[in-house]
């Protein structure tokens, strides 16, 4: 797991500033697409000492997107919440990430119990309630691992990640090169690890995603674990996860924000180009 840079800290100053967003609803689909064919993982043949496990951060305040249960408005954007593809576990050790250059990642260091769990995506309107939405898109994604409410949120960790060792406004993040964000479990690194490198397998899955954003994708097809993956906001990066704990401290939830949901306003620029497509829009819909 990538330690947050200065540019990519909690209080993100700069995240998903309007010039960010009207810059990535043109050029990042494609340049995702370009890193996932051209990226193709390439395995060490010297292995790298196993990492420690060490003891989970204090409970953090997690972005809005992991508290949305239902569709609200943030800021100039309507969020929906819709289920995705179930994620099928048969160790309960999962890997989160980018499923194409990152297969072969590190596990979470707290695990779950096998099973089939369901998820919800978090999937934001731009700007839906100033009138002019430009683009939609994955805000955030949950795995639910349990009933219980959450109680607390800690940070998902990975070995070798250390709380004590951030400074103000860090955090750790897993990365993001191909513009897809995946869950899957461990079991499935090993035989059949390496069909996760394939670009194209994760392409003839998409069609199945009956228009979502997020598809299911199994390796095998003797084999029952999946992976669930979708579209990770305007691309690439690194973003943050986290459990929603119970009184108990049992994992009930595992979320993965993508630095979407922002209360700042938007630029003149991006506005500009909001009324203008809005008006082509409307111009369009008249001739018809």
């Amino acid at each position: 797991m990538a330690l947050g840079s200065p540019a990519q800290t909690r209080s993100h100053v700069d995240r998903g500033s309007p010039p960010s967003r009207s810059l990535a609803r043109h050029v990042l689909p494609i340049v995702a697409i370009t890193v996932a064919i051209a990226c193709q993982p390439q395995r060490s043949t010297a292995e790298s000492p196993p990492q420690p496990c060490f003891p989970e951060g204090p409970p953090e305040r997690p972005p809005v997107s992991a508290t949305l249960s239902s569709d609200a408005a943030v800021g100039d954007d309507w969020v929906e919440v819709s289920a995705g593809p179930d994620l099928v576990l048969k160790t309960g050790a999962i890997v989160l990430g980018d499923p194409i250059v990152g297969w072969d990642s590190p596990t979470l260091c707290r695990t779950v119990a096998p099973g089939r769990y369901a998820t919800r995506l978090k999937i934001a309107r731009i700007d839906a309630l100033r009138g002019v939405a430009v683009d939609s898109r994955v805000a955030g994604i949950e795995v639910k691992l349990g009933s219980a409410p959450v109680h607390s949120w800690i940070a998902a960790l990975s070995p070798g990640d250390d709380p004590s060792s951030l400074g103000a406004n860090q955090y750790f993040g897993h990365g993001v090169d191909g513009g897809l964000w995946g869950f899957f479990d461990k079991s499935i690194q090993g035989a059949h690890g390496e069909a996760l490198g394939d670009w194209d397998e994760f392409e003839r899955a998409l069609p199945h995603s009956q228009g979502t954003p997020a598809a299911a994708y199994r390796p095998s097809d003797v084999m029952a674990p999946n992976v669930v993956f979708v579209e990770s906001g305007w691309g690439d990066g690194h973003y943050p996860s986290y459990w929603g704990l119970d009184r108990d401290g049992q994992a009930v939830s595992l979320v993965t924000d993508f630095d979407v949901l922002v209360d700042q306003p938007r630029d003149a620029l991006l506005i500009l180009e909001s009324i203008v497509d809005a008006a082509i829009a409307r111009k369009g819909a008249r001739s018809k």
